[in-house]
């Protein structure tokens, strides 16, 4: 049996070979333009696996983490510990597909200076030992979803036409896109089910992978931001942090990408691990 996220796999596909097919599809949208698509809802996590609970991960959540359509397949070199002598003396490391999301995918580009720009700028936001990581993070994978992919080398574009995908999941952003791609990659009467914890999941964020709807690009800055504001300013009120935080993301993304204040403030309670908000807090 071929290998999850393999070439002979039929239930995964390249980035590359669905570009092709998209544009195959839509006469009006280039390789180049759906390779771009693809790798923006990437950055954006449109394609990440089902959600976890801050503390205390359900049964069920780990469950749909677990399906076979969960997660994407990345190209990672191996480390060289796992490698003979003689392999790691090898010019080019020999790789391996690994299961991850969005944030191993920026890890591995930044280490072999894949990503678009100055290497400097990069190294400012993505240091390890700088103050305020899933910030920062968050602020990388923001500006990502807004670069186009023609800004990345050739060596870069290659690396993201190889990563894969399973076909359900990308069947599932497309439908959610534009009923002009339905069926291009899984048939109606093969669609994948969903994975069994969307039922059991709470929150927003959960409620988007339910209905198959994309994540709004700022929640992860607002994440990170509420829980930095939070550490800092513990005693301030959920509704007064939650229109900080709305404020905050509206400066620095588009409107159409920014949750409502009301939502923002029913979120506080999952972000920051708790059942919601206090008495005090509401008030």
């Amino acid at each position: 049996m071929a290998e999850p996220g393999s070439l002979m796999d039929a239930s995964c596909i390249r980035f590359d070979a669905a570009s092709e097919l998209i544009a195959q599809r839509d006469p009006a949208i280039t390789r180049l333009a759906a390779l771009d698509l693809l790798v923006r809802a990437v950055w954006n996590g449109d394609f990440e696996p089902p959600p976890l609970s801050l503390h205390w991960p359900t049964p069920a959540q780990i469950e749909a983490r677990a399906h076979p359509d969960a997660w994407m397949f990345v190209p990672i070199e191996l480390p060289r510990a796992w490698l003979t002598k003689e392999q790691a003396a090898l010019s080019i490391r020999p790789v391996e597909l690994f299961k991850a999301g969005r944030d191993a995918i920026i890890n591995v580009m930044y280490c072999n200076g894949h990503l678009p720009g100055d290497a400097e700028g990069w190294h400012a936001l993505l240091d390890w030992k700088v103050e305020e990581p899933a910030r920062r993070q968050a602020e990388a994978l923001s500006a990502l979803a807004r670069i186009p992919v023609s800004a990345y080398t050739a060596e870069a574009r290659v690396y993201l036409a190889s990563l894969i995908i399973p076909r359900a999941k990308l069947q599932a952003w497309l439908d959610s896109c534009s009923a002009n791609f339905h069926g291009l990659f899984v048939s109606a009467e093969r669609a994948s089910p969903v994975p069994p914890a969307a039922a059991n999941d709470t929150g927003e964020v959960a409620t988007a992978h339910r209905r198959g709807r994309p994540v709004l690009a700022a929640w992860p800055m607002i994440e990170a931001a509420a829980h930095q504001i939070n550490q800092e300013h513990p005693d301030l009120p959920r509704k007064v942090l939650a229109g900080q935080l709305h404020a905050l993301a509206l400066g620095e993304f588009d409107e159409d990408d920014v949750p409502n204040e009301a939502t923002i403030l029913r979120r506080l309670g999952s972000i920051l691990g708790d059942a919601g908000p206090s008495s005090q807090n509401e008030a």
